[in-house]
């Protein structure tokens, strides 16, 4: 059923509100965010960094701190130093590394169409048959050719926000040329199965293929530590 936009804003608006203050305040102690900030640019280099510090940041997350998986999520449509490049895509190849590619979910003229689509993977997890609906895309923007190619958990970090510019919902799957790319929350949970669970229930999405997120935790719930002092 449609209903007037300032209706509909207006309800999403109070869900948010409610949200915002039945958010669990505890600590979400699976979820370790790494961030790249000012004081890490100030401290080991301006942005970007050389793919052989990034392969180190990552080597340390889980060789040292013994992290289950490592979802990176940048994109890498270019090769860079050589030496790097070659690490990371042993990495990706052999160790839980989550690489990230871009659904585009906006129609373009032309699309957008840059680097390579890493080949869609079933997710051991899921039920064979369980459907859910995939969001078309458009276009991509991926990592280059070398790095695409080693990749082993690969997800989707595009999005689509809501009208009013907050984003409420995200595609668990998405459908380009005929292929479904998982989300990348949903590659990271596989990729860090040692082994691979049974089963990974996955959400129910409407009929436009998108997942309401539940934002149970706020973003003060979840631990973050600056890159500069894990390297």
């Amino acid at each position: 059923v449609l209903r007037p936009p300032l209706i509909e804003r207006m309800d999403e608006g109070i869900r948010d509100l409610i949200l915002q203050h039945t958010a669990s305040p505890g600590l979400e102690e699976r979820v370790l965010i790494v961030d790249i900030d000012e004081e890490s640019l100030r401290r080991l280099g301006s942005w970007p960094w050389s793919r052989d510090q990034i392969a180190d940041l990552i080597e340390v997350l889980l060789a040292d701190y013994g992290a289950q998986a490592v979802g990176l999520d940048i994109v890498f449509t270019e090769p860079g130093d050589p030496v790097g490049d070659a690490r990371l895509a042993m990495l990706a190849q052999h160790a839980p590394l989550v690489l990230a590619q871009i659904l585009d979910f906006t129609p373009r003229h032309p699309p957008v169409l840059k680097g390579h689509l890493t080949p869609p993977y079933q997710l051991a997890g899921v039920r064979e048959g369980q459907a859910v609906t995939a969001k078309p895309a458009y276009g991509y923007i991926g990592n280059h050719a070398a790095l695409s190619e080693a990749a082993r958990c690969v997800g989707n970090i595009g999005y689509l926000p809501d009208a009013d510019g907050v984003l409420r919902h995200l595609p668990v799957y998405s459908a380009f040329q005929g292929q479904r790319y998982p989300l990348f929350s949903l590659a990271l949970l596989e990729c860090a199965a040692q082994p691979p669970p049974a089963d990974i229930s996955l959400p129910d999405s409407s009929a436009a293929g998108l997942w309401r997120v539940p934002f149970r935790y706020p973003a003060s719930a979840y631990l973050v530590i600056p890159a500069h002092e894990l390297l």
